[in-house]
Order: structure tokens, then sequence, then C-alpha cells
């Protein structure tokens, strides 16, 4: 048996795998942006239906790599073959308009929610890695049924996925307050701007306790290794 924290490879795979995640999540009742997997020449044909602005995004990265938002039919193309150079298929969304949150897990319980205001258009590579470009409310300043509605919705992608331990799925939560899922990180950031370790925080887990607590449930969960 091998002890290792955080998620298994079958749970990691359907995490980074847009398209099979959506349909998880779909499958356990979750609202998701409405969305279509598209071929590098389908262009404007393949996006009857939807309307502008619209996400392009390469169906199996992460950290916002290969995403762009689209806001008029000039910048489609480009955005498709930017997203298909991934080698992935490539996926067109609705654009949600809302408040941008993020719903960490630990263990089998929620964290605070994390409300994201970057400093550019969208939540994207410079956004996410670079101090001081995003700003973050910690706990997110929510309706007390709103941040239970988030906390929620981030428990239930994480068991859609099979994941254990950690992990943090991304929600817009839109005007009206329904929350949006978008996607769940199996192994979500530990560096000074990641997301987990502020939730922690903000529930009075430091840093280290953090570290500790998953490595104890990495000792009292392993894993037979020949799975």
């Amino acid at each position: 048996h091998l002890a290792y924290t955080g998620s298994d490879a079958r749970a990691s795979r359907l995490g980074m795998d847009k398209i099979a995640s959506r349909r998880r999540f779909e499958a356990a009742g979750l609202r998701v942006p409405r969305w279509r997997v598209i071929e590098l020449a389908q262009s404007s044909a393949v996006i009857r239906g939807f309307s502008y602005p619209l996400v392009v995004k390469p169906s199996d990265q992460g950290s916002s790599l290969g995403v762009s938002v689209v806001r008029h039919e000039a910048q489609l193309q480009p955005a498709i073959e930017q997203a298909a150079a991934f080698n992935a298929p490539v996926l067109i969304e609705e654009f949600v308009a809302g408040r941008e949150v993020t719903a960490g897990v630990l263990g089998d319980e929620p964290l605070p929610v994390v409300e994201i205001h970057p400093h550019h258009a969208f939540f994207d590579f410079a956004a996410k890695y670079t101090a001081g470009e995003t700003d973050y409310l910690v706990p997110a300043p929510l309706p007390e049924d709103l941040a239970a509605q988030v906390q929620a919705a981030g428990m239930a992608a994480h068991r859609a996925l099979g994941c254990r331990h950690l992990s943090r799925t991304d929600i817009i939560v839109r005007p009206d307050g329904t929350p949006v899922v978008l996607e769940v990180n199996t192994i979500p950031g530990f560096t000074p701007t990641s997301l987990v370790p502020k939730a922690a925080a903000c529930a009075g887990i430091s840093y280290d306790e953090l570290c500790e607590r998953l490595v104890l449930m990495a000792i009292h969960s392993p894993v037979d290794a020949t799975q």
C-alpha cells in the first residue's frame, strides 16, 4: 500500500479533462456553463445558439493556459487556433457573468469561500501566479445562505470526480445567486498567492497544520499500489 496526499490518478485525470468532468457535474445535478466541443475548422458555424462574449479553451489544461474570452467574431478563429495548439479538443462555452469565487474542500469539510478580484480582465495565468495582480476576499462577502450554497456546490463537485483529501472548485455566482461550476483543481497550489492556504488560514488552520493534516490523511488512507 502507498500513502500519498490528495486524489488518485483517476480523479486527477477527470479533473484535468474538462469534457469528462463537465459530464460528471451535469450528472450530479450541478449547474455548468453551456458548452460544446469544436473542431479547428468549424469556426463560426459551430457557435449557433451562443452569443458573445464566449470562452474558448483547451479541454485538458490548467492555470488558464490557452483560454481566451472572445468578444466578437474576428477574435474567434485565433482563439480556437491558440487553444488547439495544446493538441486537445477545444471547448467553447458561454461567458458566465458574475462574482468569481472558489470553494475548497479539506478532508470531508468545506473551507471558507474565497472571492477573486483579478486586476486583469479575467483570472489568467499572470493573475494567478504574480503577487499583487489579484485581490482576494477571505471569507467572500456573501450572504450566509449563498456562501453555504457555494460550499455545497464545491463539495458536490469534489465528490462527483471522486476526489479525496483536498480540492478547490472554481465557481461563478450569477447576479441571481446561482452558483455555476467551472472546474475542479484536484491538486490546488501552495504558493504564497494560492487560495487553499488562504481559505485554511481563514478557518484558523495554519500552513503547518494544513500540511500536517494532509500527511495524516494520507497515512490513515493508504491506497493499494496495484490499482
